[in-house]
């Protein structure tokens, strides 16, 4: 989840109901091995109406970190543990929801994909 959670970061995790999970959420889920928090990327199957997912058994999370290209295997309601809702770096409490920090994520990841581009593009032409 860099840049938005970094090595060392202690986040706070708030139980939710499955029905208050928005798109852009970062949520904390549990797999087979370990816990992994990722953004909510996509529902798909939940009930329009009601935006329930409790009673949907096909309802669906489609999770992915913020620095990853591709998506995690969908997730079901009931490995969701919780909703991050702050991180404490070196002391200092980051509200990830603020739109200062969503830029700040936004320019890192954009400037992080132009530095791989541009040296596998060095990389490439190098060896020609």
């Amino acid at each position: 989840m860099h840049p938005t959670i970094c090595d060392g970061d202690i986040i706070t995790v708030q139980p939710v109901l499955i029905a208050n999970v928005r798109v852009g959420d970062i949520v904390l889920y549990r797999t087979e091995e370990n816990a992994i928090a990722h953004r909510v990327i996509a529902i798909r199957n939940r009930d329009p109406f009601t935006q329930s997912a409790d009673l949907n058994p096909q309802c669906l999370f489609f999770l992915r970190g913020d620095a990853s290209r591709f998506s995690d295997e969908p997730v079901r309601p009931e490995n969701i543990l919780g909703k991050i809702i702050s991180i404490d770096r070196n002391n200092f409490c980051i509200d990830i929801y603020s739109w200062k920090h969503k830029v700040r994520c936004w320019v890192s990841i954009w400037i992080s994909r132009f530095k791989r581009f541009f040296k596998l593009t060095y990389r490439y032409l190098s060896r020609a």
